[in-house]
């Protein structure tokens, strides 16, 4: 089911090569994380068809498709959840009528939509315009490049997420996140945490599923 009722880890498979994508989802499903996140660049090396790989390895697990979409929506949507993924993701700059399109879209092919509210100016705001529409969940994402050359992480995030969690949102929280991090952000009201290099750059992914499993059952 997604989004998830409980806290929930979800891996962020940020990868270009499809083995190594492969084995760390079979890894993560094996050790119980909860939601498989097919990363955008692998999406964009592979095609949207590769869920359909994914989907024979982790089964029943959710799936999430991150589309990052700013527009021709169904387009995007249609393929990625005919070959199995259970939620796509729209950017939350995107105009109304896009993410409308998503929503429309997805409740016929009985999916899910977030948003990620990168480098939306003030993300709480939109959160709350977004859930208005229909959203079914957000998220509070610090990219890649910026944590790099700003040093800035999701735990910058940490009074959104609060923020938005008590107006009753499902949020996920990602960026920089590490396994033995997972309390932090549960504590602070989010939903879903989004763990990338943490575990798959990590050189024991399969010690580092189970650590951020285990300290997420910790902190419930």
């Amino acid at each position: 089911m997604f989004p998830p009722r409980e806290p929930s880890i979800q891996v962020a498979l940020d990868v270009l090569d499809l083995e190594l994508a492969l084995r760390i989802a079979k890894i993560c499903a094996e050790e119980g994380i909860h939601v498989i996140e097919l990363g955008t660049p692998l999406l964009k090396r592979y095609g949207s068809w590769i869920a359909k790989v994914f989907r024979a390895v982790i089964e029943d697990k959710p799936m999430v498709a991150d589309l990052k979409i700013v527009d021709a929506a169904k387009l995007e949507i249609e393929p990625a959840v005919k070959s199995g993924a259970n939620a796509v993701t729209v950017m939350g700059f995107a105009d109304d009528e896009v993410v409308k399109e998503c929503l429309e879209t997805c409740r016929e092919l009985g999916c899910s939509v977030v948003a990620d509210l990168m480098y939306v100016r003030n993300p709480v705001q939109r959160a709350l315009e977004l859930y208005g529409l229909g959203i079914d969940a957000v998220c509070l994402h610090v990219g890649v490049d910026v944590q790099r050359r700003r040093g800035l992480s999701a735990r910058d995030l940490l009074k959104e997420v609060e923020t938005l969690a008590r107006e009753g949102m499902v949020v996920a929280v990602a960026g920089g996140i590490k396994p033995e991090n997972v309390c932090e952000f549960v504590s602070s009201g989010a939903r879903i945490v989004i763990i990338g290099s943490g575990i798959t750059k990590s050189s024991d992914p399969r010690s580092a599923a189970r650590l951020a499993v285990k300290n997420l059952a910790s902190c419930r």
